[in-house]
């Protein structure tokens, strides 16, 4: 862990090929980055997705 000595202390996470939540999102990054932020000792964060955001639907 050398490697991560100097780091931000926030990391944002945003699954750039998905527009809703669905398994691969909720896992990849709400499970294994969130561990790996939390062994790092820094804070996760992910935005909401917009799933059926009626932007979305009419656009």
């Amino acid at each position: 862990m050398e490697y991560f000595e100097d780091h931000p202390d926030h990391y944002i996470f945003v699954a750039i090929r998905f527009i809703s939540e669905h398994i691969e999102v909720l896992f990849a990054n709400d499970m294994e980055c969130y561990e790996l932020c939390r062994e790092l000792r820094v804070n996760y964060h992910r935005p909401p997705m917009p799933n059926m955001d009626s932007r979305l639907i009419g656009a």
